[in-house]
């Protein structure tokens, strides 16, 4: 059963990060036109909607009174300086460009998952962390065009990102999925709302929708990814974000018409062939016993 489980924590993990270039393509829209405040703001306001008209104040009780509620704001506060980083970044770099030098953050996670969390990650497994990363080397090698802020930037929020989900597999696996993204979009709610009075701009009908739909793929992709670490080791559900490449940079040709070079697509076979490995282990663990190859 705890076999069968990681695997259903693999597959979680891709949905999730299929659902997140979605949701960083409608931020680079946003962002053109719109300060990463107000963005954090409303995107999180709608999960935090949805979150109290699903659990209502039942939630809002145990959230407050959580024993990890400590752990909870502070993992809030890794995610929140994360995500300013990286709507910073997508002001200036291609959504390309982003995803690759954010992609720093599940070798990261994995690395720390060692020390910190005590995680054996197997020789199989590094080698298929190395080699979605060279994958992403590959795929698409970040210029400095832009200046070295965004680079800088979209780097913090990997770093940032990092501790946030080696926080959530150390303690935050105590409590639940719901009153995780709950303290946390609060917290995005509070500062984005703090700052409005100086960087409202009142959206149209289309921005409106974007900020919608920001909101409910974002809930949607921190719900599966919070399931999913929940499920196996950060070490497992890191090398798995790399799929998410592949995504940014089809959303990138559909959304801006950025063509997809030799580079790109020899990378993307690498990374394919890195998630092809994990979800290979995690399917053999969970075969009976019986049927394992000796």
């Amino acid at each position: 059963m705890r076999s069968m489980s990681s695997l259903h924590g693999v597959l979680v993990a891709l949905a999730a990060y299929l659902l997140f270039p979605i949701h960083d393509a409608m931020v680079k829209w946003l962002v053109a036109d719109y300060s990463i405040w107000q963005i954090m703001c409303v995107r999180s306001a709608v999960i935090v909607a949805i979150l109290l008209a699903w659990e209502g104040a039942p939630l809002v009780k145990r959230a407050l009174h959580s024993p990890m509620r400590g752990f909870l704001v502070l993992r809030a506060l890794f995610l929140i300086s994360a995500w300013s980083c990286y709507y910073s970044a997508a002001r200036y770099l291609g959504l390309g460009e982003l995803t690759t030098i954010y992609f720093a953050s599940p070798i990261l996670v994995a690395l720390l998952a060692v020390p910190l969390l005590g995680e054996a990650v197997s020789l199989r497994k590094w080698l298929a962390i190395g080699i979605g990363f060279i994958g992403v080397l590959i795929a698409c090698r970040p210029d400095l065009h832009v200046g070295i802020k965004p680079v800088l930037l979209a780097l913090a929020a990997a770093v940032l990102w990092a501790m946030a989900v080696i926080l959530v597999r150390k303690k935050g696996t105590a409590e639940s999925t719901a009153a995780n993204l709950l303290v946390a979009n609060t917290g995005f709610v509070v500062l984005g709302g703090a700052a409005l009075p100086w960087s409202w701009v009142t959206p149209d009908l289309v921005s409106w929708v974007l900020f919608i739909a920001a909101g409910l793929v974002s809930g949607a992709a921190q719900y599966l990814v919070f399931e999913a670490i929940r499920k196996v080791p950060a070490s497992t559900t890191a090398p798995l974000g790399f799929s998410s490449l592949i995504w940014a940079f089809g959303l990138g040709y559909l959304v801006w018409g950025d063509i997809p070079s030799p580079w790109v697509l020899g990378g993307a076979l690498l990374i394919v062939l890195s998630g092809a490995i994990i979800c290979t282990l995690e399917w053999r663990a969970a075969a009976p016993a019986r049927e394992r190859p000796v």
